[in-house]
């Protein structure tokens, strides 16, 4: 596993190219694969291949370090033929236009837009630009096409949706055949932009990987649209079509390394709690800066056994009835009466 320099290295990341927006339906469009890891490295590779896209790695890194192996070899699923299924072409994220093979990729990227994109926006959702790209065989013309040429198999991944945006609606067909563009490369409304330090940062801690990017990535983009994200191990256990034990694997690891926080909204936990008195966690995703570089505890709800709990309920019913008592004296009921 390299290091998190030696991917940035890698990857000839730098600071004026961190931004890289994914649809938040992505989410949900993935429910479909079943397999939970899978699905997780399935968002990491859609994430990875729009990152290689977006910024033109094509003509920057040799292609001998593109190929689909060294890729999921940076996912940390080196020599997983398990995943071809969903990668290969065809497969199952090229079914849910997610992915297109392509022998052609991009080379060169000049941008445009409205105004200074800045690396960090608080307003995304009114800001638009233009990519334009250079392929490959756009040079087949040039002195210089040997120097780009890709080899024979070589093939690599276009984010469909970094160009359109509803490649599964019939009703847009027929305008993206006409040229229209509505992709997250010119338009990031309803878009999340996880930062690609903290892909770096989960692809170079084996503790982490692709499992803690995708729930990061998720409650990122929940913190995106509404700050602090409030819910319950169930909620996100049906938001996401996750079982709960695997949700709360998921948040430990994310926890544990200081990437997200989780603020707890009341005092204990037990099993079969009255349901006007449970109330959500509240999780707020840190940036970068603040995540661990080793396990750390943070602080867990306490879990009262039921016994406790339910003699709790009684003995707060006991002080509530010596505080009426108290206050307005002894109550009598009609056959509490002696006549």
């Amino acid at each position: 596993m390299m290091t998190y320099d030696e991917l940035k290295e890698y990857l000839h990341c730098n600071e004026a190219e961190t931004q890289t927006f994914l649809p938040n339906e992505i989410f949900e469009e993935l429910k479909v694969i079943e397999n939970v890891q899978h699905r997780a490295f399935a968002y990491a590779y859609i994430y990875l291949t729009t990152y290689l896209w977006r910024y033109a790695k094509y003509g920057e890194m040799q292609y001998k370090d593109l190929t689909q192996e060294k890729l999921k070899e940076i996912l940390g699923r080196k020599g997983d033929e398990r995943l071809n299924y969903l990668i290969k072409k065809d497969g199952v994220l090229e079914q849910l236009n997610w992915l297109e093979t392509t022998n052609n990729p991009p080379i060169l990227y000049e941008w445009e837009s409205d105004e200074q994109f800045l690396a960090v926006k608080k307003e995304i959702s009114d800001w638009r630009g233009e990519v334009y790209f250079t392929l490959a065989h756009d040079w087949e013309d040039s002195a210089f096409y040997e120097d780009v040429k890709p080899p024979n198999k070589f093939t690599a991944k276009r984010p469909i949706r970094g160009t359109h945006r509803y490649p599964n609606d019939p009703e847009w067909v027929e305008e993206y055949d006409d040229g229209y563009e509505d992709g997250t490369f010119g338009y990031v409304d309803n878009t999340h932009r996880v930062p690609i330090e903290v892909f770096l940062y989960c692809m170079t801690k084996k503790e982490v990987g692709i499992k803690g990017f995708y729930m990061y990535a998720y409650i990122y983009s929940k913190n995106q649209l509404f700050g602090g994200f409030d819910a319950t191990f169930s909620n996100l256990s049906a938001q996401l079509a996750i079982p709960e034990k695997t949700i709360e694997r998921y948040l430990d690891i994310v926890r544990k390394f200081n990437m997200v926080i989780g603020l707890h909204n009341q005092d204990f936990f037990v099993v079969g709690m009255k349901k006007e008195q449970r109330k959500a966690n509240t999780y707020i995703t840190n940036d970068i800066d603040l995540f661990s570089d080793e396990p750390i505890q943070y602080k867990k709800i306490k879990v009262l056994k039921r016994q406790e709990y339910l003699k709790m309920l009684e003995d707060e019913k006991k002080k509530k009835e010596e505080e009426d008592i108290e206050k307005y004296g002894i109550t009598l009921t009609l056959d509490q009466l002696p006549y």
